[in-house]
């Protein structure tokens, strides 16, 4: 693995990038263009410390590795904390888009590769507020972040979303109207509500058929520890496909590695001595279900997220794009160059 530009001494981060760079992978398609659509950027985060730092210089490392990624999409996180210290409260949040579209500016500068970093940014507000509180705070995110493009709800914590709410819902027309985009997360506070947040999320969508709603990480902590539980499968297949139903409805192929979903990935599971997984053992878990999303949407309403930031039970970047491309090829390969 390449020396990071920047490097933190952490060493928690320094076993992690050591036990990361055990399974080196070339690029395979190297000239296919890809879009980052889902990483974050923080420093000291207050639990993972196993990255202590993941900002431009990493990024770029990592979106550098071998494939054609020509852009990326910044994804808002709460555990970040790129907050304004001053003001109301309710436009404390345009503060990351304003740290967000300084790193895009140093991505455009050319020293950190072709990428464009931060092309499109993802922010938040707080959406139980109503759209007379809303509509002000997403136009200053606008302001301030050219690439600014919609929002997540708080962090992605899906199951606290007010579905039925007026205001709520007042709040999902004014970014219907303003031709920005809404991101959410399924469920992934176990026992997973797959019926409630998939349900929820496909009435708004009805309700506003012009509002691009995007499901991050395949519509919830989907994979072996939510399946034990009986009948938990059939939800999610269910309430994923009342979502692919709805044509302004988009799926994030993406996140099943993550700790929660209960693949055994990690250091932690498959032991030190092992190291992280290929792109074929990862493909070999996950395309099942990385498969059953792109079957439902279609390729065209489907995109790839990045591991990047994530807990050390994923594998290196390059891996996981190895396991999109071949899931996505499997099923429907598209021209090189598309």
């Amino acid at each position: 693995m390449a020396t990071r530009w920047a490097r933190v001494t952490h060493e928690d981060q320094l076993a992690h990038d050591a036990w990361l760079s055990r399974a080196p992978e070339a690029a395979i398609e190297p000239e296919r263009p890809c879009v980052d659509a889902h990483h974050h950027l923080w420093t000291n985060h207050p639990s993972r410390t196993f990255v202590a730092r993941f900002m431009i210089d990493e990024l770029a490392e990592d979106v550098g590795s071998g494939h054609n990624i020509t852009h990326t999409v910044y994804m808002q996180s709460s555990s970040a904390g790129w907050v304004r210290a001053d003001g109301p409260e309710e436009f404390q949040p345009v503060g990351e888009s304003e740290f967000v579209q300084g790193v895009a500016v140093q991505g455009e500068s050319g020293r950190y590769g072709a990428c464009r970093i931060g092309a499109g940014i993802v922010g938040t507000v707080d959406l139980s507020l109503g759209a007379e509180v809303v509509e002000p705070v997403l136009l200053q995110h606008r302001q301030v972040a050219r690439n600014f493009r919609g929002v997540r709800f708080r962090g992605g914590q899906a199951e606290s979303i007010p579905f039925g709410d007026a205001k709520f819902l007042s709040s999902l027309r004014v970014l219907e109207r303003l031709d920005m985009t809404f991101d959410c997360n399924g469920p992934e506070t176990h026992p997973l509500d797959f019926r409630g947040v998939l349900g929820g999320l496909a009435s708004v969508a009805a309700a506003c058929p012009s509002l691009r709603i995007i499901v991050n990480h395949c519509g919830g902590a989907v994979g072996p520890t939510a399946f034990a539980e009986e009948g938990k499968r059939e939800e999610w297949e269910e309430g994923m496909a009342a979502l692919a139903a709805l044509p302004n409805v988009y799926a994030k192929v993406g996140g099943l590695q993550m700790q929660a979903n209960g693949f055994p990935l990690g250091s932690d599971s498959r032991g030190e001595q092992a190291g992280p997984v290929s792109s074929d053992e990862l493909l070999d878990k996950t395309h099942e279900l990385y498969g059953h999303v792109i079957r439902l949407f279609g390729p065209k309403r489907c995109m790839v997220r990045s591991p990047l930031t994530l807990p050390p039970s994923l594998p290196p970047c390059v891996h996981s794009v190895h396991c999109a491309v071949r899931t996505g090829c499997a099923l429907h390969a598209p021209p090189p160059g598309q």
